[in-house]
């Protein structure tokens, strides 16, 4: 039988924000905002929560529900510092960690049952050490898997710990509606309620092999995790799953012409965080917020998998093809999974591989904008170099990197 601790931190942005400011605290915060009129709640204190609000609701809506409310702009190197301490601490309790989030992992004791003969005051005692030495609370559950030790912190927050017998897991996920259970969106829910499935207990009662023709493996691991036979273990590491950008517009558009710039630029960020983790995508997926907020995503499997900025340009736009027009965009976003991490050996790395890391030297240096594709420009800024050859580029940038102006400029 496994152990597992499931750690999450509160409200994470809007924590550190009242750690930084202590004028803060006991306040509604909001972190979210930046140049655009139409941002979204990146994170609420739970001084904020009574009010309705919640990370992803537009600021507009949030102001609306809570007039007092204070804005805080968002500060991602503090909170990604913060990230790496809670990740250090974690790893001092158990070498076997899973990091799910910035503010969330599940650690294995498994392993450690000699260096911890009571893991109940283990994670306990380890919760209230975090505490103090974030200066931040963080929520923890356990439980014998890693589904129910994640819904107990769930269920402990804001700053509490809760412990799940093995002999009381069923009773305790047949709390949850099927929609908070891990993996089960809004697609896989209604399939499920098709199935006469409305309850995890009735999933429970389900052939996991049943399961599995309407839902393919993940149909599968649903019932096998509920049934408290999540045999997927951790995930070591702290490499990213799957990588995404995505923005709200600063208006709404309609059509496939006004998104091509939109989607080339968040593509180019996704290929840039990829090359910069070492990662390469096998599936491209699309998401698309219309003006009445509902949502629609496609994706797109490719093979080999790529961290190309074209290629998955390439894939996105095709995607986009197929779902514009008829309704009003409000948000676009592009994100790579099925992420793999073998480093391909230098002999091997094509010519468009070699352009981009000689482009990701000079943005390392000079910031994203410093280069942009001809799409991504705007009318303003213009010095666009033309070559005829991607020889002549490569050696282009290859010397620009070390004396490279800091005029922007973009290239085609």
């Amino acid at each position: 039988m496994g152990i597992f601790a499931h750690f999450d931190i509160d409200a994470f942005y809007a924590q550190v924000e009242q750690r930084k400011n202590p004028s803060l605290k006991g306040k509604p915060v909001l972190v979210g905002g930046n140049y655009l009129r139409r941002s979204v709640v990146a994170s609420a204190s739970y001084e904020a929560r009574p009010y309705g609000i919640r990370a992803g609701m537009p600021l507009f809506m949030a102001r609306r529900l809570c007039p007092n409310c204070i804005i805080v702009h968002p500060d991602f190197k503090t909170y990604q510092e913060y990230s790496r301490r809670f990740y250090r601490l974690l790893y001092s309790l158990s070498p076997d960690l899973e990091i799910i989030s910035q503010d969330e992992a599940v650690v294995d004791l498994s392993r450690c049952r000699v260096l911890y003969p009571d893991p109940i005051l283990t994670v306990r005692n380890w919760r209230r050490k975090i505490v103090r030495e974030l200066g931040i609370t963080v929520s923890a559950g356990m439980g014998s898997s890693k589904l129910v030790a994640k819904l107990a912190a769930s269920r402990a927050k804001p700053d509490g710990f809760l412990y799940i017998p093995r002999e009381q897991e069923e009773e305790f996920l047949k709390t949850f509606p099927l929609e908070e259970i891990p993996g089960i969106g809004r697609k896989t829910l209604i399939i499920l309620e098709n199935q006469g499935i409305r309850s995890v207990g009735a999933l429970m009662k389900t052939s996991a092999l049943g399961m599995k023709n309407f839902l393919g493996k993940k149909g599968e691991e649903l019932v096998y995790q509920v049934k408290g036979l999540d045999l997927s273990g951790i995930i070591p590491g702290e490499k990213p799953k799957s990588v995404s950008r995505g923005y709200t517009l600063e208006h709404d558009i309609t059509s496939l012409e006004e998104a091509k710039s939109h989607l080339l630029y968040l593509s180019d960020s996704v290929a840039m965080r990829l090359r910069r983790e070492g990662a390469k995508g096998g599936r491209i997926c699309l998401r698309i917020r219309r003006g009445d907020f509902s949502e629609v995503q496609k994706c797109r499997s490719i093979s080999p998998p790529t961290s190309d900025t074209m290629t998955i340009y390439r894939t996105v736009y095709s995607l986009a093809k197929n779902i514009i027009g008829g309704f009003r965009i409000r948000l676009l976003s592009v994100e790579a999974s099925s992420l793999s991490y073998t480093k391909q050996p230098l002999l091997f790395i094509s010519g468009e591989e070699k352009i981009m890391e000689a482009i990701e030297k000079i943005r390392r240096k000079y910031g994203f904008s410093s280069i942009k594709f001809l799409n991504e420009a705007t009318e303003e800024e213009y010095g666009v170099f033309v070559f005829r050859t991607a020889r002549k580029l490569i050696q282009f940038l290859t010397s620009a990197t070390s004396s490279f102006s800091d005029n922007r400029s973009s290239f085609r």
